[in-house]
């Protein structure tokens, strides 16, 4: 973490936020020294730990809808509002509704045309998920407009980037997932070999 704090450079943060700005509104910029600038504010975000009042104001989806649709709200705040929206879209298909209704349902709680608010709570849920806990983090440049308005292939390169620097606690888990699963009884994968009289 300290590293980071110690490169960081205005300038190049400037030019950063003037990109993206651009990027926004004329998306004449190029796109590869964009996802380059993208790729280097997901691997400096420092990750900062979920506050618990927030984690249960947000367990509600309303207060979660009402947070990305104000104007003065951080957008880290926002950010991590999205996460929890994805995560009530992922419960409601657990359930075993189809993504047409749950827009429906989204759309209804927002009053407002829901295909924003789910593809950029889908695509929050899809990057937090690669980064590991915890999911709010101070991300420099990246916000809900980039979010929503990168090319999904653009959005799948970024999240493969991200999963090279995913926290260690996320890899660690990982590992021992890995590590515990049973063997196949049917053969092909046995570490020992049994020959059979």
């Amino acid at each position: 973490m300290n590293t980071s704090n110690e490169n960081f450079c205005p300038k190049i943060y400037l030019s950063n936020l003037l990109m993206a700005n651009q990027y926004l509104e004329h998306k004449n910029i190029d796109p590869k020294l964009f996802m380059s600038s993208l790729k280097t504010d997901i691997s400096i975000a420092i990750p900062i730990p979920v506050d618990p009042t927030m984690e249960e104001a947000h367990d509600n989806i309303k207060v979660c809808l009402r947070t990305v649709q104000k104007k003065n709200v951080l957008k880290g705040d926002k950010i991590y509002a999205y996460f929890r929206i994805s995560n009530y879209i992922h419960d409601r298909k657990l359930l075993g509704l189809k993504a047409h209704v749950i827009r429906q349902e989204i759309k209804k709680l927002a009053k407002q045309i829901s295909n924003r608010i789910y593809t950029i709570a889908r695509r929050v849920g899809q990057l937090m998920d690669t980064l590991g806990p915890p999911k709010t983090r101070t991300f420099r440049i990246l916000s809900p407009d980039i979010i929503f308005r990168l090319k999904k292939r653009d959005w799948d390169d970024l999240c493969d980037y991200a999963t090279t620097i995913a926290s260690p606690l996320t890899l660690i888990e990982e590992e021992v997932l890995l590590t515990s699963q049973e063997l196949s009884p049917q053969g092909g994968n046995s570490l020992i070999c049994l020959e059979s009289s």
